[in-house]
Protein backbone atom coordinates (compact mmCIF):
# COMPACT_ATOMS: atom_id res chain seq x y z
CA UNK A 1 0.00 0.00 0.00
CA UNK A 2 2.72 2.27 0.95
CA UNK A 3 4.10 2.50 -2.68
CA UNK A 4 1.01 3.23 -4.17
CA UNK A 5 -0.14 6.31 -5.48
CA UNK A 6 -3.41 7.85 -5.45
CA UNK A 7 -3.48 7.94 -9.01
CA UNK A 8 -2.71 4.18 -9.57
CA UNK A 9 -6.04 2.70 -10.82
CA UNK A 10 -6.94 -0.42 -8.29
CA UNK A 11 -10.90 -0.60 -9.52
CA UNK A 12 -12.79 -1.16 -12.32
CA UNK A 13 -14.60 0.72 -13.83
CA UNK A 14 -17.61 -1.26 -12.08
CA UNK A 15 -16.16 -0.41 -8.96
CA UNK A 16 -14.57 -3.82 -8.59
CA UNK A 17 -11.16 -4.27 -7.35
CA UNK A 18 -8.39 -4.71 -10.21
CA UNK A 19 -6.51 -8.04 -9.91
CA UNK A 20 -3.16 -6.27 -11.03
CA UNK A 21 -2.87 -2.56 -10.24
CA UNK A 22 -2.50 -0.74 -13.91
CA UNK A 23 0.97 0.85 -14.06
CA UNK A 24 2.04 4.06 -15.57
CA UNK A 25 5.46 3.03 -15.43
CA UNK A 26 6.02 -0.64 -16.27
CA UNK A 27 9.72 -0.34 -15.22
CA UNK A 28 9.46 0.94 -12.07
CA UNK A 29 7.46 -2.04 -10.50
CA UNK A 30 6.87 -4.81 -13.16
CA UNK A 31 3.78 -4.79 -15.51
CA UNK A 32 2.14 -7.56 -13.22
CA UNK A 33 2.01 -5.41 -9.61
CA UNK A 34 -0.59 -7.55 -7.84
CA UNK A 35 -3.35 -5.42 -6.12
CA UNK A 36 -3.21 -5.95 -2.04
CA UNK A 37 -7.16 -4.40 -1.88
CA UNK A 38 -8.18 -7.20 -4.26
CA UNK A 39 -6.61 -9.93 -2.04
CA UNK A 40 -7.83 -8.37 0.79
CA UNK A 41 -11.62 -8.09 0.05
CA UNK A 42 -11.78 -11.62 -2.06
CA UNK A 43 -12.46 -13.77 1.14
CA UNK A 44 -9.05 -15.53 1.97
CA UNK A 45 -8.64 -15.95 5.47
CA UNK A 46 -6.46 -17.48 8.12
CA UNK A 47 -8.44 -17.79 11.40
CA UNK A 48 -7.07 -19.49 14.42
CA UNK A 49 -8.03 -19.42 18.39
CA UNK A 50 -5.70 -20.80 21.36
CA UNK A 51 -7.23 -21.53 25.28
CA UNK A 52 -5.03 -22.62 28.17
CA UNK A 53 -6.44 -23.44 31.10
CA UNK A 54 -3.96 -24.42 34.28
CA UNK A 55 -4.71 -25.51 38.27
CA UNK A 56 -2.73 -25.35 40.69
CA UNK A 57 -2.88 -27.44 44.30
CA UNK A 58 -0.90 -27.22 46.99
CA UNK A 59 -1.39 -28.61 50.94
CA UNK A 60 1.09 -28.22 53.96
CA UNK A 61 0.68 -30.19 56.45
CA UNK A 62 2.30 -29.63 59.95
CA UNK A 63 2.94 -33.28 60.81
CA UNK A 64 4.72 -31.79 64.29
CA UNK A 65 6.55 -28.22 64.70
CA UNK A 66 9.56 -30.25 63.35
CA UNK A 67 8.59 -32.22 60.36
CA UNK A 68 7.02 -30.91 57.53
CA UNK A 69 5.32 -32.25 54.66
CA UNK A 70 4.04 -30.65 51.36
CA UNK A 71 2.77 -31.32 48.52
CA UNK A 72 2.13 -29.84 44.98
CA UNK A 73 -0.31 -30.84 41.92
CA UNK A 74 -0.63 -28.73 38.57
CA UNK A 75 -2.42 -29.62 35.49
CA UNK A 76 -2.30 -27.86 32.28
CA UNK A 77 -4.68 -28.15 29.36
CA UNK A 78 -4.47 -26.39 25.95
CA UNK A 79 -6.14 -26.18 22.98
CA UNK A 80 -5.30 -24.73 19.53
CA UNK A 81 -7.29 -24.60 16.39
CA UNK A 82 -6.55 -23.20 13.21
CA UNK A 83 -8.28 -22.71 9.64
CA UNK A 84 -6.27 -21.33 6.16
CA UNK A 85 -8.48 -20.71 3.47
CA UNK A 86 -7.28 -19.53 0.08
CA UNK A 87 -9.62 -18.11 -2.34
CA UNK A 88 -10.13 -20.13 -5.73
CA UNK A 89 -9.57 -17.08 -7.84
CA UNK A 90 -6.74 -15.80 -5.20
CA UNK A 91 -3.49 -14.78 -7.07
CA UNK A 92 -1.93 -16.99 -4.13
CA UNK A 93 -2.78 -19.94 -5.02
CA UNK A 94 -0.76 -23.11 -5.37
CA UNK A 95 -2.51 -24.07 -9.00
CA UNK A 96 -1.88 -21.88 -11.97
CA UNK A 97 -4.32 -20.64 -14.83
CA UNK A 98 -2.54 -23.48 -17.20
CA UNK A 99 -3.17 -26.00 -14.91
CA UNK A 100 -6.39 -28.07 -13.56
CA UNK A 101 -8.65 -24.94 -12.69
CA UNK A 102 -11.01 -27.30 -10.77
CA UNK A 103 -8.13 -27.94 -7.80
CA UNK A 104 -8.05 -24.27 -7.03
CA UNK A 105 -8.17 -22.96 -3.62
CA UNK A 106 -6.85 -24.88 -0.76
CA UNK A 107 -8.09 -25.29 2.79
CA UNK A 108 -5.65 -26.41 5.50
CA UNK A 109 -6.74 -27.25 9.43
CA UNK A 110 -4.48 -28.52 12.44
CA UNK A 111 -5.92 -28.71 15.57
CA UNK A 112 -3.84 -29.84 18.60
CA UNK A 113 -4.30 -30.46 22.37
CA UNK A 114 -1.51 -30.61 25.07
CA UNK A 115 -2.62 -32.29 28.57
CA UNK A 116 0.20 -32.06 30.84
CA UNK A 117 -0.20 -33.06 34.59
CA UNK A 118 3.22 -31.86 37.43
CA UNK A 119 3.39 -33.75 41.14
CA UNK A 120 5.38 -33.03 44.06
CA UNK A 121 5.81 -34.19 47.15
CA UNK A 122 8.70 -32.69 50.03
CA UNK A 123 9.36 -33.60 53.04
CA UNK A 124 11.08 -31.82 55.80
CA UNK A 125 12.48 -32.19 59.49
CA UNK A 126 14.20 -29.28 61.21
CA UNK A 127 15.36 -29.17 64.32
CA UNK A 128 17.71 -26.85 66.99
CA UNK A 129 19.28 -29.39 69.73
CA UNK A 130 21.24 -27.18 72.00
CA UNK A 131 23.75 -25.15 69.46
CA UNK A 132 23.08 -27.59 67.01
CA UNK A 133 20.29 -27.24 64.00
CA UNK A 134 19.44 -30.61 62.04
CA UNK A 135 17.82 -30.27 58.76
CA UNK A 136 17.02 -33.38 56.56
CA UNK A 137 14.64 -32.53 52.88
CA UNK A 138 13.89 -35.41 50.80
CA UNK A 139 11.60 -34.45 47.99
CA UNK A 140 10.26 -36.36 44.33
CA UNK A 141 8.66 -34.75 41.21
CA UNK A 142 6.77 -36.24 38.62
CA UNK A 143 5.77 -34.91 34.76
CA UNK A 144 3.91 -37.03 32.67
CA UNK A 145 2.64 -34.73 28.76
CA UNK A 146 0.52 -36.43 26.49
CA UNK A 147 0.01 -33.83 23.06
CA UNK A 148 -2.09 -34.96 20.21
CA UNK A 149 -2.50 -33.38 16.61
CA UNK A 150 -4.00 -33.41 13.30
CA UNK A 151 -4.17 -31.37 10.28
CA UNK A 152 -5.38 -31.83 6.74
CA UNK A 153 -4.95 -30.14 3.75
CA UNK A 154 -7.57 -30.35 0.94
CA UNK A 155 -7.76 -28.45 -2.45
CA UNK A 156 -10.66 -27.60 -5.53
CA UNK A 157 -13.08 -25.40 -4.11
CA UNK A 158 -15.69 -24.64 -6.99
CA UNK A 159 -15.77 -20.71 -5.00
CA UNK A 160 -14.72 -18.72 -2.18
CA UNK A 161 -18.64 -19.55 -0.71
CA UNK A 162 -17.99 -22.88 -0.34
CA UNK A 163 -15.58 -22.90 2.44
CA UNK A 164 -16.63 -26.38 4.26
CA UNK A 165 -14.30 -29.28 3.77
CA UNK A 166 -17.32 -31.08 1.91
CA UNK A 167 -16.96 -28.83 -1.02
CA UNK A 168 -13.34 -29.60 -1.27
CA UNK A 169 -12.52 -32.02 -4.64
CA UNK A 170 -9.74 -33.90 -2.74
CA UNK A 171 -7.92 -34.01 0.42
CA UNK A 172 -4.06 -33.38 0.12
CA UNK A 173 -2.81 -34.56 3.14
CA UNK A 174 -4.82 -35.82 6.54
Amino acid sequence: YTELNPYDEFKDENGKYLKYIKEWNPSWRGSNTPNPLYEANIGNYNKSKYNELTENLSVNWYVFPTWQIKGELSVTQSLSESENFTHPESLYSEIRISDDQTLRGSLSKSDSENVSWEGKLTTSYNEMVNLHNINALQGINVRTTDNTTSSSTYRGFPSGEFTSVTFAKEVVDK
